[in-house]
């Protein structure tokens, strides 16, 4: 079993702190839109996958 650091994404808390900065308003901004953005996409490939067959016989 691997420790904690090998997990997959372990840079990106700093990766995103390099883009916004240390100041921590910005910080939530950015967070609060990535997990909006993050959520519509979710969404909108949900939809997408679970349509419904348009061409079914009714």
């Amino acid at each position: 079993m691997g420790s904690r650091s090998d997990l997959p994404n372990k840079g990106l808390p700093q990766k995103r702190r390099l883009l916004v900065g240390l100041d921590h308003r910005w910080l939530l901004l950015f967070a609060t839109l990535a997990g909006a953005a993050l959520l519509t996409a979710a969404d909108v490939v949900g939809r997408v996958v679970s349509r419904p067959d348009d061409d079914a016989p009714s």
